[in-house]
């Protein structure tokens, strides 16, 4: 049993010795070659394509890192913020409602008698309702609540409405840095292989 080897070479003698058979064996050659250089070109591209994404990943995934850690920053610096506003605002509210006594002094309540109507429509104003269409009876009668509760109780609101403040206003704020943050750094990685050997 010849080998494949030898078959071939004498295949190849015998297309030698006429005109066509070599035209023949020189087509078949060249069709080899350009199928090699082809297949070798190609696998050559494949290997310089992923190894041109992998770069891309490594930076991207640097990149990213980069970013969340100055995000993390952002957010650090925010909720520190925030707590040292809060901390103050709770000592200023603290600080008024000990004041209380000496602006409004008790004695002023025997002098002075809280409308219902003001009761009411700080009540509403509290709790975010509405208020009937009529008072159904007299606004100007005496509510029973004194003049320093009322003073303790909008110090105590203005309080909490200041902490909340500050911290809509701080996510305001983070959000404003975060989008910055990414839209500088994240926007420039591209998902598409610039340059790519598998484009025509």
């Amino acid at each position: 049993m010849m080998g494949l080897v030898e078959v071939a070479v004498r295949i190849g003698k015998a297309l030698t010795r006429s005109k066509i058979g070599r035209a023949l064996l020189f087509a078949l050659v060249a069709v080899l070659t350009i199928g090699g250089v082809y297949q070798f070109g190609r696998q050559a591209g494949v290997s310089a394509e992923r190894s041109a994404q992998a770069d891309r990943m490594a930076k991207a995934s640097k990149i990213a890192d980069e970013v969340r850690a100055k995000a993390g920053v952002i957010t650090q610096d925010i909720r520190r913020d925030v707590a040292v506003k809060t901390v103050e605002i709770r000592w200023r509210t603290k600080t008024l409602k000990e004041e209380v006594p000496i602006y409004v002094p008790f004695e002023v309540d025997r002098t002075f008698s809280v409308p219902v109507g003001f009761v009411r429509m700080h009540d509403a104003a509290a709790l975010g309702s509405t208020l009937p269409r009529s008072p159904g009876g007299p606004v100007e009668a005496p509510s029973g609540v004194a003049l320093y509760t009322v003073a303790d109780t909008v110090v105590d609101n203005y309080g909490a409405c200041h902490v909340l403040e500050v911290e809509a206003l701080a996510w305001r704020e983070w959000y404003s840095r975060q989008a910055a943050l990414y839209g500088a750094h994240i926007k420039g990685v591209s998902a598409e292989p610039q340059g790519s050997a598998l484009k025509p």
